[in-house]
């Protein structure tokens, strides 16, 4: 099942739009991450969308599992942004209830910001712990390239 670390940066002028995406593919236990940013400048909007589509991000299967430090809030971000311009084929509406059958499936529950993989009581604690800390490289990698305060 690939896993990807995921955040969303949404830019607010003229309109609210998808800035940039942060993403990298999570290797086993967490090692091999590579961070990538797909900005809107570069990319365009739409072709982003495809990209994170074409990976799989807006199917309810594990060919995307997303892991973030506000994962609810950046999926729910790309999906609507995703079906308003028409990249998701359904309507905004469509796209919420989506992403909370998506997080759903993942394990994901509110306050969390994601399990990676497992129930049991130790890997669920490992996998917290790895979470917290590739959010950590994450908002780091965005920070050193302008994107966080």
């Amino acid at each position: 099942m690939p896993r990807f670390y995921l955040r969303a940066i949404a830019g607010r002028r003229p309109r609210l739009h998808v800035r940039a995406v942060c993403l990298g593919r999570i290797g086993e236990g967490g090692k091999g991450i590579r961070f990538t940013v797909l900005l809107s400048d570069e990319w365009g909007e739409k072709e982003i969308l495809r990209k994170l589509k074409g990976m799989g991000l807006f199917e309810l299967g594990e060919a995307f599992v997303p892991v973030g430090p506000d994962l609810e809030g950046d999926l729910s971000f790309l999906a609507s942004r995703a079906a308003s311009n028409g990249t998701f084929g359904v309507d905004e509406e469509s796209a919420l209830t989506f992403v909370k059958e998506k997080l759903s499936r993942i394990g994901f529950r509110e306050g969390e910001r994601a399990r990676i993989a497992g129930e049991d009581s130790t890997e669920k604690e490992n996998n917290e712990a790895l979470v917290r800390k590739l959010c950590a490289e994450g908002e780091s990698f965005l920070r050193a390239h302008g994107f966080c305060d």
